[in-house]
């Protein structure tokens, strides 16, 4: 019954919302794409049979008509609700429209009140806790500790202060993560993580950051109201995760998953921007085999390190003018 009353609810506004991409909660106000153009003074939305496109500048962003993926300049973000129709013109969230659009095209105004100062590192699992087991037995755990300890090196030999919240192969408890970040004063956090899949052929890499109140994860139906400690950060979550995936793609030319959401712990209790990187599927043999070789694992080092570094470089400056 209360499906049917949300349903009846958006039908009388007009609005059509495809559930079976996520739906937004009841109290989400939309903005058309029309409204959105004119907030960067650029041209209307260009519609096509599948998709509608905004041009800013040199930036193209196609909204996928009836889900929530962006594409922005060839590269997939995932939002928090799909683009719908409200009072006949398509139309995506208000949070969408300032945490999402605005971190993708004005980065400047959000990244003015941002710290830049300290990086903390997240190898995923450890210990007791080995992660994903793959081909060949690749253990995640050793190989995102690998992997973090090289981004660690190149981030300091770019006068970048890191610090990892574990170094070794030791068992540490989700919760102490983001403590950790707390404690030491982070501006940055990143987590880093192999992934799995029923699939064998699943492959690529993806970066998680933390979903709006009131909307689901990528792959959930299911809204979380809860404003989380990482909630305060939505728009430099996006930036710093759109620059992460950026770098991944550019140095491993692997399959791009997007940037995508999902209430992982670790993001939920960040007290910074924070993102989560899946740096590929140790259930695929092709990319378990790339990763247990260390001159892959440096070339995802390198992206995620670049990734960081456009992030640090980008709000340093904008807070020195």
């Amino acid at each position: 019954m209360q499906s049917l009353n949300m349903f009846i609810f958006f039908a009388t506004l007009g609005v059509t919302l495809s559930l079976s991409h996520g739906a937004a909660p009841m109290a989400t106000s939309f903005m058309s794409l029309n409204s959105l153009a004119e907030r960067y003074g650029i041209p209307p939305a260009k519609e096509t049979n599948q998709y509608s496109e905004l041009k800013c500048n040199d930036s193209i962003l196609q909204f996928h008509r009836g889900t929530r993926r962006l594409q922005f300049d060839g590269r997939t973000f995932w939002l928090n609700a799909p683009i719908t129709k409200y009072k006949n013109a398509w139309s995506i969230t208000n949070e969408d429209a300032d945490s999402t659009i605005e971190a993708l095209l004005d980065p400047a105004s959000i990244l003015n009140h941002r710290g830049y100062h300290l990086v903390v590192l997240d190898p995923g699992h450890g210990g007791d806790d080995p992660g994903a087991i793959g081909y060949r037995k690749a253990t995640e755990k050793q190989i995102v500790l690998d992997i973090a300890t090289r981004v660690k090196r190149k981030l300091i030999a770019s006068n970048v202060a890191v610090r990892m919240t574990r170094s070794k192969d030791q068992t540490l408890a989700l919760s102490q993560r983001a403590l950790l970040a707390t404690r030491w004063g982070g501006d940055a956090f990143v987590s880093i993580h192999a992934n799995t899949a029923g699939s064998k052929t699943a492959r690529g890499v993806e970066t998680f950051t933390l979903p709006a109140a009131g909307f689901s994860s990528t792959t959930s139906n299911k809204p979380d109201c809860t404003s989380y400690t990482g909630n305060k950060y939505n728009a430099a979550n996006t930036i710093l995760a759109g620059f992460i995936q950026h770098g991944l793609l550019a140095n491993t030319k692997t399959p791009d998953r997007g940037v995508k959401r999902s209430r992982f712990e670790v993001l939920r209790n960040a007290p910074c921007p924070a993102a989560l990187v899946e740096v590929g599927f140790l259930s695929n043999k092709e990319e378990a085999s790339l990763l247990l070789t260390p001159e892959y694992r440096d070339k995802v080092a390198e992206g995620i390190a670049q990734g960081i570094l456009t992030y640090i470089v980008r709000t340093e400056v904008n807070q020195k003018h």
